[in-house]
């Protein structure tokens, strides 16, 4: 039986063994789906949430902090002709690694973000339009976990609130005016991806 334990038990000793620089490289490029949750409660409850795409850029500034650049944006729907992207998130920030895991494997962290919201549209009749914005700030943690020195995989939620135009109207009809409302979003709930370190 110690055998059996023992021969069970040596390809997870070597693996914690190895030493991996993955996350000391300076940049990375991660991409995946943004809102697993969001996904998952469509089979629960009787939501409607597509799934959403991301792809995000880190830099690091030194050994603990890195800046980053995120675009997230619901998949594309066509309809009546025209193709709708929904809820596109442009966001960039800061992230700060936490040190308490003594494990090159994995890399914990924390940041925050400034964030621009937009609908897109693109028809036949019409080239390009935008609408219902929205900008505000996010809170984010993530975690990653190293396959080898150059990719990971990466898991992220990131929550937040700004002000948005109104989803039921563009204008107030009585001004005149946009309607702007405070909202929360987590356009990042339970990412799962994929990051490559150069």
């Amino acid at each position: 039986m110690k055998k059996f334990i023992l021969l069970f038990c040596l390809p997870f000793s070597v693996l914690n063994a190895q030493y991996v620089e993955t996350f000391n490289n300076e940049h990375s490029i991660g991409f995946g789906f943004g809102n697993t949750i969001g996904v998952i409660t469509n089979f629960i409850s009787s939501t409607n949430n597509r799934a959403a795409l991301f792809i995000d850029y880190k830099q690091r500034a030194d050994s603990i902090n890195s800046l980053r650049l995120n675009v997230i944006c619901d998949l594309p729907f066509r309809e009546n002709n025209i193709t709708e992207l929904n809820n596109c998130f442009i966001s960039a920030g800061f992230e700060k690694r936490l040190l308490f895991i003594n494990n090159e494997k994995i890399n914990l962290y924390y940041g925050a973000e400034i964030y621009y919201k937009m609908n897109i549209k693109k028809g036949r009749l019409i080239p390009f339009s935008t609408l219902q914005y929205g900008f505000g700030i996010m809170g984010l943690c993530g975690i990653e976990y190293s396959i080898n020195e150059l990719f990971s995989f990466c898991s992220e939620i990131a929550i937040g609130t700004g002000l948005h135009q109104n989803n039921d109207g563009y204008v107030d009809p009585n001004t005149g005016r946009f309607l702007w409302n405070f909202k929360a979003v987590s356009p990042k709930n339970l990412s799962i991806g994929i990051r490559r370190h150069f």
